[in-house]
């Protein structure tokens, strides 16, 4: 199988959510009309020695990180979006 990870995120309400097992690449888009919302998402590998996240805003890139590291954690994180 392909490379797995745990994922959770904060949807555009603030409400977290967790996905266990999602098969990589995976993004979610959400689309909002708020003036800013807080992004962020967290992952980790079960089975890949690296692993990256990525926020965008209206196409331009927030917050992007990588590591390399056995059973991968990364986190993308942007106060105001």
């Amino acid at each position: 199988p392909g490379t797995i990870a745990d994922i959770n995120y904060i949807d555009k309400e603030g409400e977290p959510h967790q996905i266990n097992g999602a098969t990589l690449p995976w993004s979610i888009e959400i689309i909002t009309t708020a003036p800013s919302m807080t992004g962020n998402i967290l992952a980790q590998t079960r089975n890949a020695d690296g692993l990256g996240c990525r926020i965008t805003a209206n196409d331009e890139k927030k917050d992007e990180r990588y590591t390399n590291e056995v059973s991968a954690y990364v986190y993308c994180f942007v106060k105001s979006a």
